[in-house]
């Protein structure tokens, strides 16, 4: 093969790779649409729990029998905690509060962030367009928590991430190749499309890593 095509070859590598990127996003973020349409992944409402028990009754013989070191009783006792509330069933849900997991929670005694509990309780599914303004309107702190399924749901905000990085650095060594060939320098020419070739890779396999 000769130097010419080799080039040809190599630049053509670097612009799919490119446009492989962008259109990676469309489908990531598709897919995540897709996988909450399915049940796959959900989103989980944050609440705040109130404990309905009289501060007097606290020291009544029922309180004082209390398990507390089952962390259902303690929560149950609880004000203003922070949970996140999924799966009910009847009058009871399942909570995380922290790092326990905990089933057969009273719904009545939580206090819902979201007052539209119909995502919660199933019998509302968010639109394409519901579904990402929801997503982008999740403080970092919130895409970090519970309050959604996995962080898979935003793995498509990495992915254009990637695209737009891999953008700038095929523009850098574009304007490389564009120096080097007014120069003359033709081997650095062929070496920076070697590179971009490489970084081309390494972008796409961290991408298919990613989802």
């Amino acid at each position: 093969m000769n130097k010419d095509k080799r080039r040809i070859m190599l630049a053509g590598f670097i612009l799919l790779s490119l446009l492989f990127s962008f259109v990676g996003y469309f489908i990531a973020k598709n897919n995540s649409y897709q996988n909450y349409k399915s049940g796959k992944y959900f989103f989980r409402e944050k609440a705040q729990t109130w404990s309905s028990t009289n501060p007097y009754e606290i020291l009544s013989e029922d309180s004082m029998n209390t398990d507390y070191s089952d962390p259902r009783n303690l929560l149950l006792r609880t004000n203003n905690a922070t949970v996140y509330a999924y799966d009910p069933e009847g009058p009871l849900c399942t909570v995380i509060n922290g790092k326990q997991t905990i089933e057969g929670f009273p719904i009545g005694n939580l206090k819902f962030e979201n007052e539209d509990l119909g995502n919660f309780y199933g019998t509302k599914q968010y639109s394409s367009g519901e579904y990402f303004d929801l997503i982008n309107s999740l403080s970092k702190a919130d895409l970090n928590s519970p309050r959604v399924s996995t962080k898979k749901m935003v793995a498509y905000k990495d992915s254009i991430k990637s695209a737009v990085m891999l953008l700038i650095v095929d523009l850098c060594l574009a304007i490389a190749i564009y120096v080097f060939f007014k120069m003359d320098f033709v081997k650095a020419i062929d070496a920076v499309l070697i590179i971009g070739a490489g970084i081309s890779v390494v972008f796409n396999i961290l991408a298919a890593f990613r989802f």
